[in-house]
């Protein structure tokens, strides 16, 4: 029997249905973060950018990742993260590139915007094919 959930004071008993969508989504978002794991770490040491300012930015993101995306609560609608998105996009792109994609996806992480699987890409650039 599914346990019960307490929301705004109110409890209720989750329906089988309810219960069965959410290990879907569940699910979908395990393999959506394995997928994005695999592309992160597809890139070649020739496609990285090792430049001073893309070595500065990706200690800043470590910085933040390590002291303060502990204290914040999980809001981050996609996969990757916002901040796993940046290291890619920084690495992948350089600091410019980088830069343009992590303000514009950071612009569409909000409630009203999407949420799901969205790698780094150039605009105009395909999609990756999920495997």
């Amino acid at each position: 029997m599914p346990s019960k959930l307490f929301i705004n004071g109110a409890s209720f008993v989750p329906s089988q249905q309810q219960t069965l969508f959410s290990n879907r989504f569940h699910l979908q978002f395990v393999i959506l973060q394995e997928a994005a794991i695999k592309s992160s770490l597809s890139f070649e040491k020739n496609d990285e950018e090792d430049n001073l300012g893309v070595k500065a930015a990706l200690t800043m993101l470590k910085f933040y990742k390590r002291e303060i995306s502990p204290i914040m609560p999980k809001s981050c609608r996609y996969v990757p993260t916002c901040s796993e998105y940046s290291m890619i996009a920084y690495k992948k792109y350089g600091v410019v590139k980088g830069t343009v994609l992590t303000a514009w996806r950071l612009c569409r992480c909000n409630p009203l915007g999407g949420s799901g699987f969205d790698p780094p890409r150039w605009f105009g650039e395909e999609s990756p094919p999920l495997e």
